[in-house]
């Protein structure tokens, strides 16, 4: 255990989980960095999706009703996982493009491999 390191943000939890080897991955909520703080915090991977590309199905609103402002921020499902390679499996899920079936407000577009860069 480092004790140097701190779980932080909502999604710490699952952060401090994966961190720990106590699961092999996992998927937080990102507005402005609630996946990708506990990720760097815990020295894991985390990736925040282009809001409107996941769906958002099934997964309550961040206090709308608590903001009358326009251009309000949505809330995305990101993955987190202890490697790269992790991250790409959930993004080939969760980016199929049959989701689109169960919900056409997202565009079907599947992970494209070729831009990815391995080193």
């Amino acid at each position: 255990m480092n004790q140097e390191r701190s779980c932080g943000g909502s999604s710490g939890g699952e952060g401090g989980l994966i961190a720990s080897r106590c699961i092999p991955c996992g998927l937080g909520s990102d507005i402005g960095g609630s996946v990708r703080f506990p990720a760097a915090f815990c020295g894991i991977y985390g990736f925040k999706p282009t809001s409107a590309r996941v769906t958002m199905k099934g997964v309550p609103g961040a206090r709308r009703h608590r903001h009358k402002a326009p251009g309000h921020l949505d809330s995305v499902i990101g993955p987190m996982g202890s490697s790269v390679d992790d991250m790409i499996i959930q993004s080939d899920i969760m980016f199929d493009p049959k989701v689109h079936y169960h919900d056409p407000l997202r565009t079907p577009m599947p992970m494209n491999h070729n831009q990815l860069e391995y080193m």
